[in-house]
């Protein structure tokens, strides 16, 4: 049998198999499955804010729920490229006080919220005293302005609208609270048995067809 023969059959079982393969695969694929994740002092496509603009992701609870701002005058504070400082006021007033900005976000839906995890970095001036998700608190602080302090969840999420509480304590002087680094990830919600779609079965008839044409003509030269 030529070389020629052997590599064109090699060629067609590989080709078979990689059909084969591709219809027994439930076609699924992941994504985020989060929406409207924002970190602190940004516009709808994530880009930094500029100083004393409107930050419409993130409300002050204990003035109204009142749209928080970016702070004018963040000098003191580690920065990151990705987030700005807000407060309740521009300016950073008021001071000596304890507030709390809340945040809202999505788990889209035919996303299992049960498998859901979100991550972030958070910088406080001065003190966070705790993280909220859906109300529920979660032990997280932060020491200061001079780092970001990562968080992490992994429980605690609903299908459809959550809620997430930053809760700052200040000093005096001036007041801020930045979080950068806002990602959560949540798996598809898959049924128990998966039923391959039509395509698949197709393609997979198509697959066993041509590996039985492979196999007679195997047969035929034997």
């Amino acid at each position: 049998m030529s070389n020629r023969i052997v590599s064109a059959r090699k060629s067609s079982v590989r080709m078979v198999v990689a059909a084969i393969t591709l219809a027994l695969t439930p076609m699924i694929s992941h994504a985020q499955g989060f929406s409207g994740l924002f970190n602190t002092g940004v516009n709808g496509t994530g880009t930094p804010l500029a100083a004393g603009s409107v930050d419409s992701h993130y409300q002050t609870v204990e003035n109204g729920f009142s749209q928080a701002f970016v702070v004018n005058n963040a000098a003191p504070y580690v920065f990151d490229a990705n987030s700005r400082y807000i407060w309740q006021q521009a300016d950073g007033q008021p001071t000596n006080v304890t507030r709390t900005f809340r945040t809202t976000f999505t788990i889209d839906a035919g996303y299992n919220p049960l498998t859901a995890v979100l991550n972030g970095r958070w910088s406080t001036d001065n003190t966070g005293l705790d993280i909220l998700l859906n109300g529920a608190s979660s032990g997280f602080s932060s020491g200061g302005f001079g780092a970001f302090t990562a968080f992490s969840f992994n429980t605690g999420f609903l299908a459809g609208l959550n809620t997430l509480d930053f809760v700052v304590n200040d000093f005096g002087v001036i007041s801020s609270l930045a979080v950068t680094d806002l990602d959560g990830v949540a798996q598809l919600t898959v049924p128990t048995n998966v039923v391959p779609e039509p395509s698949a079965v197709a393609l997979m008839g198509a697959g066993l067809t041509a590996l039985g044409f492979v196999a007679h003509r195997r047969k035929r030269r034997a």
